[in-house]
């Protein structure tokens, strides 16, 4: 199955003093507008813009991206279903290498991706958004005051927070190395199981079922890593770079992320490239050329289901569940 660009982007001269891109904006502004012209306005008023180049990713049946053109000072180009995805894959440029590299973007839909300049494949699953805070009770997303990596030295706790800010939760690199720092201490059990309520102060703490949210959310993110590689015909040794990408990629340490199981146990092949669906969108918007590119990927990616492919696949993803 292929995934293509979506037939509705507008050509029209681009106005030269503004780069929007939408994709950052929809979820926060528009979603509860009753119509896509409804939503384009409120996205277009939220920018505060009067022209230039509109990336709209996901475009869906192109009603929104049509609502987006506003009037001639606009330029409306729109990527659909696997936007993401392509945007990750123009960023890290893995469409362009000859050796085989995977890309594993961490978000309330985990995408993954396996391949080279001559073949790439794709799968998603829905993470649910644990690693990004929002099932997970003192989570926070990368914020000012997220703790964003954890130690744990004979019972005692030791954090780092984004922007040396005090504390107001924990972010997704945070929780993985609480996940795995609990793991080596012996707090939890290789069940994922505690005993009681784990505290990092005292308003701050993990509990049993924002275990739970965290650990279906990395099985099912690993199951699709290792079918994805098993459809493409290789294995961890032949992957020679694994990019690891999401709003909180940069603070991730890969080794307790292999640690929990997230990730492969290759973390010295890891590359943290943070948000390379947005740097992707941006490098789109200042590039005729990569946009042409970005359409050609789309229209090729082999994107996969492995839910639907494999009979015993809620097993699958059960035995990932622990550790």
């Amino acid at each position: 199955m292929t995934r293509k660009p979506c037939a509705g982007s507008i050509p029209r001269a681009p106005a030269p003093a503004l780069a929007l891109t939408v994709a950052a904006l929809l979820g926060a502004t528009a979603l509860h507008a009753a119509t896509p012209q409804e939503q384009a306005k409120t996205i277009l008023d939220a920018a505060g813009v009067q022209g230039g180049l509109v990336v709209h990713l996901g475009c869906g049946d192109g009603k929104l991206t049509a609502a987006l053109h506003a009037g001639d000072a606009y330029t409306v180009h729109g990527l659909d279903s696997g936007a993401d995805a392509v945007a990750d894959i123009i960023a890290c440029g893995m469409h362009a290498d000859d050796a085989v590299n995977m890309l594993i973007d961490i978000g309330t839909n985990g995408e993954v991706a396996v391949g080279n300049r001559q073949r790439i494949m794709t799968a998603s699953c829905a993470a649910g958004g644990a690693y990004e805070g929002a099932t997970v009770t003192c989570g926070v997303g990368a914020i000012a005051g997220a703790i964003k990596n954890v130690w744990l030295h004979d019972g005692h706790v030791d954090f780092e927070t984004i922007g040396n800010k005090p504390p107001v939760g924990i972010c997704g690199s945070g929780l993985i190395d609480l996940l795995a720092e609990l793991l080596r201490s012996g707090i939890m059990s290789r069940k994922a199981r505690i005993e009681q309520q784990f505290h990092l102060t005292d308003k701050i703490s993990i509990t049993q079922q924002d275990i739970h949210q965290l650990i279906t959310a990395k099985a099912g993110l690993r199951t699709d890593q290792d079918l994805l590689m098993k459809y493409y015909g290789v294995g961890i040794d032949d992957i020679e770079k694994i990019y690891l990408a999401g709003a909180f990629g940069n603070f991730i340490n890969p080794e307790n992320a292999a640690a929990i199981g997230l990730l492969p146990h290759a973390p010295e092949k890891t590359v943290r490239v943070g948000n390379a669906a947005l740097a992707g969108a941006r490098a789109m918007l200042l590039s005729r050329e990569l946009r042409a590119t970005a359409e050609e990927v789309a229209a090729n990616v082999e994107h996969t289901k492995p839910n639907e492919r494999e009979p015993e696949f809620a097993y699958i993803v059960a035995e990932k569940m622990y550790f």
